[in-house]
């Protein structure tokens, strides 16, 4: 009803706390906000993800969406924001959506 044209998704919880939060706030949130996007006409999102998707104990050099994640992830918490993150990248260019997702680091305030 309010008539947005696009999302910006930036949700998320801090470090530290039990793992079943993560995955209710990036997972099932982030589909949840895709869905509404949807149902909505809505036509852009963008996700803020983290670098700890990719992160691992080398140098990463000019990596974009396609970079492989490492076969274990650093926590709980890295782990659902790549899960949330492959569903936001999932949903690009279906039912009229576009999306995008960055990868901040050390975000605070």
């Amino acid at each position: 009803q309010a008539g947005a044209d696009c999302i910006f998704h930036t949700a998320s919880p801090v470090h530290g706390l039990p793992d079943d939060i993560y995955k209710q706030v990036n997972v099932l949130g982030t589909q949840n906000v895709l869905t509404a996007a949807k149902k909505c006409g809505v036509k852009k999102l963008v996700f803020t993800s983290s670098t700890g998707v990719v992160w691992s104990v080398k140098d990463i050099i000019n990596a974009d969406e396609s970079y492989p994640k490492p076969p274990k992830a650093y926590d709980e918490y890295h782990k659902t924001k790549a899960e949330a993150e492959q569903g936001v990248l999932e949903a690009n260019n279906h039912d009229g959506l576009k999306t995008v997702s960055l990868r901040p680091c050390g975000m605070f305030g």
